[in-house]
């Protein structure tokens, strides 16, 4: 089942990559904030918890710098 964007937040993501992965380097704004909500809805909708939380957020975000 594919995972919906929260209505609300449309003008603020970009739709066009809303579950594809970034690359945290160039990516421009919209672009962030969508692949930050999205990890929040599937990690919402998956009950991920503890160990297995960490490890996907891990593997999420390795690229990501503080800058980012």
């Amino acid at each position: 089942m594919a995972l919906t964007y929260p209505k609300k937040y449309e003008n603020n993501i970009n739709l066009e990559i809303w579950d594809k992965d970034i690359n945290p380097i160039n990516a421009k704004q919209q672009d962030l904030n969508g692949f930050l909500l999205y990890c929040i809805v599937q990690y919402t909708d998956s009950k991920y918890n503890n160990t297995v939380l960490w490890y996907c957020i891990k593997k999420d975000f390795v690229r990501w710098t503080k800058e980012t």
